[in-house]
């Protein structure tokens, strides 16, 4: 027996405007797409022009598209541990107004990045940020039916502890994680990187950790060295093992592709296509 677990495209918003964006819906719908993200870039489009969150609506509702999963903004003054206490209200604020978008497309998930510990931050410092943020967030996002997903960095950067450790101060179901497996692929630091944060881990190791609370999951490949955001099967991630373990995981509501099709050259229909043979062409791959 299975059970039904959609699959849902993360694609390039800020490249496609009034014009060009119900054209690359209905590309979408004809190469057999259900689901789109509700994705970073779009966001703050949405929060900047009033009228836009109707206009998408009713684009996606002549394609027979919807949005059942978003990703918050993310980087610098977006992310969970930004260390700007002087606008942690305004930060807080702009996630919920995201989370009130993500509400009126009845969307459930919303994946957001706790974000880089400066090398002058304590630990304390960096869960402390954290933990004021989601204080106010998550009663916010259980008002609004929407669940809060955690993603994991770079498996160079070290074993997934923090994540962890903010799923212990919040154990509540309204909190989840977000496993991405390009993040987790990312065994070898890129020379751009200096040093390492935590032991080094493996991709097995943080997927196995966090099994229990995934939620959704961010699927794309790399080398193992650089976040490429590349097509499954054009790096080095073992997705017959990534998928295996999916199977088993408890809380999973859906499947992200997150490749990113405009910078690694990626036709829609070629993008449907390898999500199709890796998860079916429902989704339905998910044992119960």
């Amino acid at each position: 027996m299975s059970l039904f677990v959609p699959v849902t495209y993360n694609i390039p918003f800020r490249f496609l405007g009034d014009e060009l964006r119900p054209s690359f819906f209905n590309e979408l719908a004809l190469n057999g797409a259900k689901h789109v993200v509700l994705g970073a870039g779009l966001l703050p489009l949405l929060m900047s022009r009033p009228e836009l969150p109707e206009m998408v609506a009713s684009e996606m509702e002549e394609t027979g598209l919807s949005f059942v999963d978003s990703h918050a903004p993310y980087g610098g003054h977006w992310d969970l541990a930004a260390p700007y206490d002087a606008e942690q209200p305004l930060k807080v604020l702009r996630l919920k107004l995201a989370i009130e978008l993500a509400a009126f497309f009845k969307v459930r998930t919303m994946t957001l990045h706790l974000g880089k510990k400066g090398p002058c931050v304590s630990d304390e410092e960096y869960l402390g940020t954290i933990f004021k943020g989601l204080d106010e967030l998550l009663p916010f996002a259980a008002e609004k039916k929407v669940i809060l997903c955690v993603e994991n960095g770079f498996a160079y950067r070290g074993f997934p502890q923090k994540i962890l450790e903010v799923k212990e101060r919040y154990p509540e179901d309204t909190l989840g994680f977000c496993f991405d497996a390009g993040h987790a692929n990312m065994t070898t630091a890129p020379e751009s990187f200096q040093g390492t944060v935590g032991r080094r881990t493996t991709s097995e190791e943080i997927l196995e950790v966090m099994l229990p609370h995934i939620v959704n999951c961010h699927i794309h490949d790399n080398d193992g060295i650089n976040d490429k955001h590349d097509l499954p099967g054009r790096g080095c991630a073992d997705f017959e093992r990534i998928i295996a373990k999916l199977r088993t995981a408890p809380r999973l509501q859906l499947i992200q592709s997150e490749v990113n099709i405009a910078s690694r050259g990626v036709a829609v229909r070629e993008l449907v296509e390898t999500f199709d043979r890796l998860f079916g062409k429902r989704g339905n791959f998910k044992s119960i």
